[in-house]
């Protein structure tokens, strides 16, 4: 009886410890295989107090532009970092980015790349005067129709919501007086910018008022070669469907040497420009022609003009005023080939665009001097003085490039010197976007 009593509370003893190691071993179990499931990533709506916005004009070897600095460090975790790659890497999730102002209204959309260990930047290449314009309203905010979706490297992912965006964006998008006059400069000042374009239109015939032509003029000034900083290309012509056209000319300069002094300033007469400009001009048809090289001194006067009517955004630009010297060398002339001669010109040109109102603008430009050269007068019948104004009212299509136009033309053109009283009614296209200039032209 004994022994099977001493059995008995043996067996039960090993069968209690069984159990009790057996459910050990399957918590243990359970709880390694647990810690081997993946952690659930956790979503960290960035409070707004968290975003730090700064506006930044900046320089790349290919261009200058204007870029939107959205810092994230301190809505990161500490020792967590953003998981650059994995988030370049995942474009699908990027939302739309748009400058809008307060009311709601777009200026403009904006281009997006990632670029920084905890900097998410806005990079916009383009920076035409119409986007100068935007941003010079200080009610502007960055719009994004979708919450930004930021990977940590924890796993986590900072979640920027619109309305968060909106609110810590608000009145801070706009440039500072300094960088809208680098970003200016860096495009070849607001001067240059205004006169890249092509104007198309329609005016009578010179000859039959009861006939219209069509007519395009255009001007442009650039740098072929990025590098080169000192190497400029300029074109400026007036051309029509009848052609021969007493009042076509196209100015071709392929090679034009500058220097620019004061251009920090960008101050009436301490923003100074010297250039030299060598190439050919004639008629649309180069039946009359002629090489030219020219030298000038170009310079800023006071800014005394202000149709704004209380306008915040709108540019207004300094006048210009370039005067020197013309060389003039006839290469070609159909009417009386025998007889080509040597001239030049002492002169002046001025340079004015004035906003008007919220969409409206101004333009005048003027050009007169003094002819040398006695027998070149005389065989082109050219007087002592001559001038030649053009006077252009413009309204500027909201979104686009376009401008809708009236340009009234009155004086002697330089080429055939005949008396030009027109008005042109057309379209006005911003064409050259990425125009690397010189002069800067800002107040």
């Amino acid at each position: 009886m004994e022994i099977f009593v001493k059995s008995f509370i043996c067996k039960e003893y090993w069968r209690n410890n069984m159990k009790r190691y057996t459910n050990l071993f399957i918590l243990t179990h359970t709880l390694f295989m647990l810690a081997l499931l993946p952690v659930s990533a956790k979503d960290i709506i960035v409070p707004a107090e968290k975003i730090q916005v700064q506006v930044i004009v900046g320089s790349t070897s290919a261009f200058t532009g204007v870029a939107f600095d959205i810092n994230l460090k301190n809505a990161l975790p500490d020792g967590v970092t953003i998981d650059r790659e994995a988030f370049a890497k995942d474009k699908s999730n990027l939302p739309r980015f748009e400058i809008r102002e307060a009311n709601d209204q777009i200026a403009f959309e904006l281009d997006r790349s990632l670029i920084g260990a905890a900097l998410y930047i806005i990079q916009m290449v383009d920076s035409k005067p119409e986007i100068i314009e935007a941003l010079s309203n200080q009610s502007n905010y960055i719009f994004i129709d979708n919450p930004i979706k930021v990977k940590l490297s924890n796993g986590d992912f900072l979640i920027i919501t619109p309305e968060l965006l909106k609110a810590a964006t608000l009145k801070k998008i706009f440039l500072s007086e300094e960088n809208r006059q680098r970003l200016i400069a860096a495009r070849g000042g607001a001067h240059i910018l205004y006169q890249n374009k092509i104007d198309f239109g329609m005016r009578a015939d010179v000859t039959d008022s009861s006939r219209r032509v069509f007519a395009l003029s255009f001007s442009y000034f650039g740098t072929p070669v990025e590098s080169v900083e000192w190497w400029r290309f300029a074109a400026k012509g007036y051309v029509s469907t009848d052609k021969n056209d007493p009042i076509s000319e196209i100015h071709l300069f392929p090679f034009t040497v500058g220097q620019v002094f004061g251009l920090e300033k960008g101050k009436p007469f301490e923003t100074g420009e010297i250039r030299g400009y060598f190439g050919i001009e004639g008629n649309q048809t180069f039946r009359k022609s002629r090489l030219n090289a020219s030298f000038y001194y170009t310079t800023l006067l006071p800014n005394f003009i202000d149709l704004t009517f209380g306008s915040s955004n709108r540019l207004r630009l300094n006048p210009v005023l370039k005067f020197g010297a013309e060389y003039w060398d006839e290469i070609n002339d159909n009417t009386k080939p025998d007889a080509l001669q040597k001239g030049g010109k002492i002169g002046a040109e001025i340079y004015y665009y004035i906003p008007v109102m919220e969409n409206y603008s101004l333009l005048v430009e003027g050009n007169f001097g003094y002819t040398l050269g006695k027998k070149f007068k005389e065989k082109n019948n050219v007087n002592d003085f001559i001038s030649h104004f053009n006077v252009t009212l413009g309204y500027e299509v909201p979104g686009s490039d376009m401008k809708v136009l009236a340009t009234y033309t009155f004086g002697q053109n330089d080429i055939n010197f005949t008396e030009d009283t027109r008005l042109l009614l057309g379209l006005a296209i911003n064409l050259f976007k990425s125009v690397n200039g010189t002069l800067t032209n800002h107040k």
